[in-house]
């Protein structure tokens, strides 16, 4: 029997992508923040690191959310858990998901099946 904690999330294999991702999009957030900060001392407007800080969030936010797919049925995981994970805990439930909740797929399953 095995041990369904010791299942590989789904996005497993796509953790480098998060971290950058999430590097990214903290460094974007402190951008738009300090705006100000960081424009006097590029000797810059600040609406324009602000604006730029906006942009950079959201074209990683998006690009993130369409890449986080199930490689089984590629049904978006990122848009299923926001949707149907309970008490709006959707990220956790993202990132401990270990079997697709479309068609079953799973880390383990596939390494198997080879």
């Amino acid at each position: 029997m095995t041990n369904p904690t010791s299942d590989k999330p789904l996005l497993y294999g796509r953790r480098r992508r998060l971290w950058i991702g999430a590097t990214v999009l903290a460094a974007a957030s402190v951008a738009v923040i300090f705006a100000e900060s960081i424009a006097a001392r590029a000797g810059i407007e600040s609406w324009i690191v602000g604006l730029g800080g906006i942009v950079v969030f959201a074209l990683v936010l998006f690009s993130m959310a369409r890449g986080l797919t199930c490689p089984g049925c590629g049904v978006n995981l990122f848009w299923y858990g926001f949707a149907h994970a309970r008490n709006a805990n959707w990220l956790d439930w993202m990132f401990k998901q270990s079997v697709c909740p479309k068609c079953g797929y799973s880390e383990a399953g596939s390494q198997n099946r080879s």
